[in-house]
């Protein structure tokens, strides 16, 4: 492994980046009896109770005991009560219900778990949840005999209850019966407020002179005071280590800090500024276009002291929020966006990735301003608050387009900064990931 070199830029040359885990953070759920322990009570229905036929539900332990053809138990231990369904083929009925009273302007998540509960019919129950009269998530046809999750998110806007209703949408049967489902452990809870964490390292001056660089530190320094510009920046959650103290385990141990305060509705940015290399590809043989591992050079003078593309990755993907942005300005930082799917950086999904260069370039210095050509850029769009769509928000596709307003002179510079967008990862929808708010 070698380290690349930086090359300094003459002046002349430039004329100017839910599902919530209910259990594990601790979060009310806002549902009454929700997992059906205290029987038939906190929800109404239009189905009707212990009625028998079409259009009735039961509230049980065993499926099995009310009809020969079905059968299972509920989602939490297999023998606690849960909601048993004989669908109505009318799509008018509302199999579950609640009102709940909401804060205005606030995010809620919303989830249940389902199962078919007979066999072996083929008309499969499908599920629609609305609030308010308006779906939320996608139309769920019950296949599986096993439970599976709903889940979907909600905000209330100017709203100050929220009438949750759970309908069988099936109309018509196949002619051989079925249509019969579980609901079990029923939930909504309310988004805590996004926090807002940063993990900022810049290295200039490493062990001994040769390697060390003219601008790393200040790069990562002003990157973190245009974050902390804004007012969703708490300078508590910005933690920013300099040459000597930007090391490998710093950085680990910062994540491991930031995972134990982190929600899934959180949004972290780790930026880094300093030396770039490769180095042959190990363990797990992702790198099937050049065969090479990146490493981002923290403070250190051997491969041991930096930080491989599949650590970085792997770290990155254990946090609790997926909603990350990582800004790498560093010789080679390209190829950190793996050449395959769930490899190095693309294995964190719902991520937003951005590089100074490709995976075979060397990154570029500014001496007029004291800066790297792409932590200038990516600074500047901060510090301007570059809110292209006017939406009130700077997000991290806006710092992508800004880097594309001035790519040619990161063409000047024989420097191809490199783009990589999962968010928000696993919705049909599109979306921008917020990174600064006045």
């Amino acid at each position: 492994m070698s380290t690349q070199r930086r090359v300094l830029l003459p002046a002349l040359v430039i004329g100017l980046l839910f599902l919530f885990n209910t259990e594990a953070q601790g979060l009310n759920n806002l549902i009454v009896n929700g997992d059906f322990s205290a029987g038939n009570t906190g929800f109404t229905s239009q189905y009707l109770y212990n009625g028998g036929g079409h259009g009735a539900y039961y509230i049980d332990s065993d499926a099995g005991k009310l009809n020969y053809w079905w059968f299972g138990g509920d989602h939490t231990t297999g023998s606690g009560l849960f909601m048993i369904v004989d669908g109505a083929y009318n799509d008018k009925l509302i199999v579950w219900s609640e009102t709940i009273n909401v804060i205005a302007n606030s995010d809620y998540q919303f989830s249940y778990y389902y199962r078919k509960v007979d066999w072996p019919h083929n008309d499969y129950a499908k599920l629609r949840v609305t609030v308010n009269g308006s779906q939320i998530g996608s139309t769920t046809t019950v296949f599986n005999d096993s439970w599976s999750l709903f889940s979907a998110s909600w905000n209330s806007g100017m709203d100050t209850a929220a009438t949750i209703e759970i309908r069988d949408v099936l109309t018509q049967t196949g002619g051989n019966g079925g249509d019969d489902f579980g609901l079990d452990d029923i939930s909504f809870t309310q988004h805590p407020p996004t926090q807002y964490y940063a993990l900022i390292l810049g290295v200039s001056d490493y062990p001994g002179s040769i390697q060390d660089l003219p601008y790393a530190r200040e790069d990562a320094y002003v990157f973190a005071l245009a974050l902390q510009k804004y007012t969703n920046w708490d300078p508590a959650n910005v933690h920013c280590y300099y040459d000597s103290l930007a090391t490998k385990q710093q950085v680990y141990n910062s994540l491991s800090l930031f995972k134990s305060k982190m929600t899934d509705n959180d949004i972290f940015v780790f930026y880094f500024s300093g030396h770039g290399s490769q180095g042959r590809d190990i363990a797990p043989f992702d790198e099937i276009t050049d065969g090479k591992d990146e490493f981002i050079c923290t403070y250190g003078s051997t491969p041991t002291d930096f930080i491989r593309d599949d650590e970085l990755g792997t770290w990155l993907k254990n946090l609790p929020t997926s909603n990350t942005l990582v800004l790498l300005n560093s010789c080679s930082s390209g190829g950190f966006i793996g050449s395959q799917y769930n490899a190095d950086l693309t294995k964190c999904h719902g991520s937003v990735v951005i590089t100074a260069c490709a995976a075979d370039e060397d990154t570029t210095w500014y001496p007029l301003h004291s800066s790297s050509v792409f932590s200038f850029v990516v600074s500047r769009a901060i510090d301007i608050f570059f809110d292209n769509n006017g939406n009130g928000q700077l997000a991290a596709e806006e710092l992508w387009e800004y880097i594309l307003k001035y790519y040619w002179v990161f063409t000047l510079c024989n420097q191809s900064p490199q783009f990589n967008d999962d968010y928000p990862h696993g919705s049909s929808g599109s979306g921008d990931l917020p990174i600064c708010e006045p």
